[in-house]
């Protein structure tokens, strides 16, 4: 799959409607990639993509993207439940971020959605961020939506 975002993108300036196919058959990969934090990766690149490419991302695969970002927290939860992948280190949940927030591969992933559904519903993207009660995961989406609305695509 990421090697036929990486085409669509490579393509899109000379054939747009090949750069399409290509970001179709990539999404037609998806659901087939294992493990879910990497489909999650493959995932965020093929919804910048689908941006550039075609300057709009289908709201269908943002569901998709939320309910594999619920999925991966759902094992994430498991995982720290029978002591997996917990280091009792500073971050235990994930990586660094800008600003210095810690968060997994599930909040990256929302963070990323919400940012990208902001620029078509910024008063939704809102509420939806303001209904959330991880204070980091509101944080870090605040701050990928205004990322986002700064960026042409």
């Amino acid at each position: 799959a990421a090697a036929l975002i990486q085409f669509a993108q490579r393509v899109n300036w000379e054939d747009p409607d090949l750069a399409v196919m290509a970001l179709d058959a990539a999404r037609a990969l998806l659901p087939k990639i294992e493990p879910k934090t990497r489909r999650a990766t493959n995932l965020q690149m093929l919804v910048r993509a689908y941006r550039m490419v075609d300057g709009e991302v289908d709201p269908g695969l943002l569901k998709e993207g939320f309910i594999l970002a619920s999925d991966l927290r759902e094992e994430q939860g498991q995982a720290a439940g029978f002591g997996i992948g917990v280091s009792g280190g500073p971050f235990p949940q994930g990586g660094m971020v800008p600003y210095g927030i810690s968060a997994g591969p599930a909040d990256h992933l929302e963070a990323m959605l919400v940012a990208e559904y902001a620029r078509d519903n910024f008063a939704g993207a809102l509420t939806y961020v303001r209904s959330l009660q991880d204070a980091k995961l509101k944080l870090l989406a605040l701050s990928q939506m205004i990322q986002s609305l700064r960026t042409p695509f």
